[in-house]
C-alpha cells in the first residue's frame, strides 16, 4: 500500500519538483559564474564547462555499467569547473576588482554613445551629405576643419556630440580617427573608439566619449557618407 501511494502520489510530484529546482540550481550558478567574474575568467571558465562535460558524457557513454570509480571519474570532470568557478565569483580564490566583474560593466547601447548630452561638449553637426558643418549664431558653416580647445580634450578620454539636422539625406554619424598622411593629404587611420558610432537619422543630437586620449590632429567622417562628409580636426595648442 505505502509503495503504491509512493508511486502513484509521490513520485509524479517529487520527481518533476526535483527536476526544476536542479535546474534552478545549475542556472543560478553559472549565472553568478557568469556576472561575478571578469570577462575573461568567465570566458576561461565556459570553456573548461565545456570540456569537463564533454569529457564526463564521454566517460558516462564509453562504459556499459558505471562502477563507483566512474561515476566518480563523471561527477569531477563535470562538477570541477562549476565549483571553481562558484569560489571565484564568491571571493575565495582571485580577489578580483569590483570594477573587474561583469555585473558591473556598464554596456553600451548604441556602441560608444552616451545616454545624455552634456553641456559645453564639443558639437558639430550635418544639414546634408556635402559636409559637416560647426554651429554659430543660428547658422552653421559648412567645414572640413574643426578645433578643438585644449581643456576639451584633456583626459583619457574625450566627449563630444554631434547634431544631425539632415533630414532628406538620410541617417549620418561621426566617428573620429587617428589621422594618417598629411593635413593637406588626410585619411582614416585607426579607430579611436572600441566600436563605431552607429548612424542615425534626424533631427536628433547624441554625444559620444572615445576609448581614448584625443591626439593633437585626428580625422573625423561619417561610415555613410565618408566620400564628402570628412574633415581634419584639431587640438588648439
Amino acid at each position: 500500500m505505502k509503495t503504491e501511494f509512493r508511486n502513484r502520489a509521490l513520485l509524479p510530484v517529487v520527481i518533476p519538483l526535483t527536476i526544476v529546482g536542479t535546474i534552478a540550481v545549475l542556472v543560478g550558478s553559472f549565472a553568478m559564474i557568469l556576472l561575478y567574474n571578469s570577462r575573461f575568467t568567465a570566458i576561461v571558465l565556459a570553456i573548461v564547462a565545456a570540456a569537463g562535460i564533454l569529457i564526463a558524457m564521454s566517460i558516462a557513454t564509453s562504459r556499459d555499467k558505471a562502477d563507483g570509480r566512474v561515476k566518480g571519474a563523471v561527477a569531477l570532470a563535470g562538477g570541477t569547473p562549476i565549483v571553481i568557478g562558484l569560489l571565484v565569483a564568491v571571493g575565495l580564490i582571485g580577489g578580483l576588482a569590483p570594477e573587474d566583474l561583469n555585473i558591473n560593466r556598464q554596456p553600451h547601447a548604441t556602441g560608444p554613445q552616451l545616454p545624455e548630452v552634456p553641456e559645453d561638449v564639443p558639437l558639430l553637426a550635418a544639414e546634408s551629405l556635402n559636409s559637416f558643418c560647426l554651429p554659430s549664431g543660428g547658422t552653421c558653416e559648412e567645414t572640413r576643419e574643426w578645433e578643438i580647445p585644449a581643456e576639451a580634450a584633456e583626459g583619457e578620454a574625450f566627449v563630444y556630440a554631434f547634431d544631425n539636422r539632415d533630414t532628406t539625406t538620410g541617417p549620418h554619424n561621426l566617428v573620429l580617427f587617428t589621422l594618417d598622411g598629411t593635413a593637406d593629404d588626410p585619411t582614416a587611420g585607426a579607430l579611436l573608439f572600441e566600436e563605431a558610432p552607429a548612424p542615425f537619422d534626424a533631427p536628433e543630437t547624441r554625444a559620444y566619449q572615445t576609448a581614448e586620449a584625443l591626439p593633437e590632429q585626428f580625422y573625423f567622417l561619417c561610415t555613410i557618407h565618408p566620400n564628402t562628409m570628412w574633415g581634419v580636426g584639431t587640438v588648439a595648442s
